[in-house]
């Protein structure tokens, strides 16, 4: 079995609004059979739409609009009886 290399992308959020307080952290793995450029290409990706996702919060809200349109989705599925799910 191929031996396996995790990565992990912080940022802190220290002056983000409220819905970014916390640390937001980005993983991945990736299995031995890929070269050390693939992993380093995907940390720069996970920067960039940590940024992105950071910077749609702070100019529209963005995170937390979603984050409650996917609550509200969420309790309507789930107090639908078994056989309406379809």
């Amino acid at each position: 079995m191929p031996v396996g290399q995790f990565w992990d992308h912080t940022l802190s959020t220290r002056k983000s609004p409220a819905f970014l307080e916390q640390d937001s952290h980005v993983y991945g793995y990736f299995q031995a059979i890929h070269g050390p450029w693939v992993v380093s290409c995907y940390q720069d990706l996970a920067k960039q739409i940590t940024v992105a996702l950071k910077h749609e919060e702070r100019r529209c809200q963005y995170l937390s609009t979603q984050a409650k349109i996917m609550a509200t989705v969420h309790d309507e599925v789930a107090s639908m009886p078994e056989g309406r799910l379809i």
